[in-house]
């Protein structure tokens, strides 16, 4: 008996040693997955990322671009076109350079830098900011962080003139981010440093010679001189420093980095790098973010693709594009100047916009500026509440969409800056998006009978009968009927929203 005992207990310990040995593989296992995964600056790493569910979903972005320019207010590029002789002349206005030395003097006696103390923010307010996202619809934010004319409007690391140290001595990126986190809305911060070395025109007749200045102007140089290995390494550390300090859900590149390629792949190299270490502490933090990269910075899929028009994205795809990709494009201007309020803005233009960029599976990140004082002109005030209320509307076929069979046809969107520009939009033109058991087709156009062909939306494509058809925003039952070339339907009496109007097809 004492030997069968002893026997059953040797058993016993036998299982409860593997119950440990596999219970402990199983957590180690476990503790492996939930380790931050160690990302490299090789193609074949940084694809392994992906695009976070949040920036697929939200489809709709708000840029404040906003910073020294503003103060001036003559001229979008202000802080390089004052260091350039031979900067051409806008419409009926002066050359920068003649302007600034006519109504401020010399430019050895009064600089960009002296515009810093006249840059008072005194209405700045960020809760107005957040609550103007949360009411428009913004799924994110972006946050301007650092210009070509090298004043940081947050606490930098290397850019030492910045908005947190002089003139107003607010840090505006921590301010936003506060403001934006608050009310669920993901936040980026925008760098435009990468062309900082050749942004200006350098000689001893500007404050910008003077090396005591190094820090806001970048180290002087000659017209033709190339970039430093000292500009691209400051380049790779401030990066990790915004990093590390602000943790934000999405950093925007400017493509000014490529302007170097002709002297050296430093700069790209350092991106890369940047790019492995930012996947890399996103995992530490336990969430997912976006990099955007411009021009032939980086290859799809490594980050996300931006680009400021239409055109270059259709010289390669004229329909739905194969890899996540934004547009980024301003409302009145990238910096505020004076008379940019008068600007006519309308918002279904930008609505459009935003559909023909949804339904070939990008994003529209939407460019706003601010006065100095930090307001907004009226006008973007009313575009965006105009955007907002359609979103109110018809938000449920644009967020967390994905592209249909077909991104629509005819011309819909007729965009700045695009190769659509100077086209009429085609009053039979349509786009698709799709979600779940349903397809939305939007429409721009509302016949005076009362009934739309949506074609392209054919019983074949579509793939059976439809076991309804809706107007997002109205309660009338609709009539409708498949037909050889689309969907026929007979639209409610009473438009739910101003522009574009929202059909959803739901299968049987």
């Amino acid at each position: 008996m004492k030997r069968e005992m002893a026997m059953m207990g040797f058993q016993m310990s036998i299982v409860s040693a593997l119950a440990v040995a596999i219970f402990w593989a199983f957590t180690t296992a476990e503790a492996e997955d939930a380790a931050p995964r160690e990302f490299k600056p090789t193609h074949e790493s940084l694809v392994r990322y992906g695009v976070p569910d949040w920036y697929k979903d939200a489809k709709f972005g708000i840029y404040l671009h906003w910073g020294l320019n503003c103060v001036p207010a003559y001229h979008g590029q202000y802080g390089g076109a004052m260091y350039k002789k031979n900067d051409k002349a806008q419409k009926g206005k002066l050359p920068v350079q003649e302007y600034h030395i006519k109504t401020y003097g010399p430019l050895n006696k009064f600089g960009f830098k002296d515009f810093i103390p006249m840059f008072k923010m005194e209405k700045f307010d960020p809760e107005y900011y957040g609550d103007l996202a949360k009411k428009v619809g913004a799924g994110y934010w972006l946050q301007l962080g650092v210009h070509h004319g090298g004043f940081a409007m947050y606490d930098s690391k290397n850019f030492t003139f910045n908005s947190f140290r002089m003139g107003p001595k607010r840090d505006v990126v921590a301010e936003i981010f506060a403001a934006m986190r608050k009310r669920g809305i993901h936040v980026g911060i925008s760098t435009h440093i990468g062309r900082h070395w050749r942004y200006r025109e350098f000689s001893p007749e500007y404050d910008d010679w003077d090396p005591k200045y190094e820090a806001l102007y970048g180290h002087r140089r000659g017209p033709n001189d190339p970039p430093r290995t000292e500009d691209a390494e400051k380049w790779e550390d401030e990066h990790r420093y915004i990093i590390d300090k602000y943790k934000p859900d999405y950093i925007f590149i400017d493509g000014g980095i490529v302007d170097a390629n002709r002297y050296s792949d430093m700069f790209i190299k350092a991106l890369y790098r940047v790019t492995a270490y930012y996947y890399t502490r996103s995992r530490a933090w336990g969430k997912g973010v976006v990099l955007t990269w411009k021009r032939k910075a980086m290859k799809p899929d490594e980050a996300v693709r931006d680009m400021e028009n239409l055109r270059d994205i259709n010289k390669d795809f004229p329909g739905i594009v194969p890899y996540k990709w934004q547009i980024h494009t301003p409302l009145v201007g990238w910096f505020y100047t004076k008379g940019c309020e008068d600007r006519r803005i309308d918002a279904e233009r930008y609505i459009r916009l935003l559909m023909e960029v949804v339904s070939r599976n990008g994003n529209l990140l939407l460019g706003i500026t601010a006065k100095s004082d930090g307001t907004l002109t009226k006008n973007q005030i009313d575009t965006l509440d105009g955007i907002g209320k359609w979103l109110k509307v018809n938000g449920e076929g644009v967020y967390g969409t994905v592209p249909w069979k077909t991104h629509g046809s005819g011309v819909f969107s007729q965009a700045a800056g695009s190769a659509d520009r100077g086209q009429r939009v085609e009053k039979d033109a349509v786009r698709f998006t799709a979600k779940g058991n349903a397809v939305y087709a939007f429409v721009g156009t509302w016949p005076a009978d009362g009934k739309v062909e949506i074609k392209g939306l054919t019983k074949e494509l579509f793939g059976g009968n439809a076991a309804s058809v809706t107007m997002l925003g109205s309660p009338e039952p609709l009539k409708w009927k498949f037909n050889g070339d689309g969907l026929e339907v007979t639209l409610p009496s009473k438009k739910p929203c101003e522009a574009v109007w929202t059909l959803k097809v739901e299968r049987e």
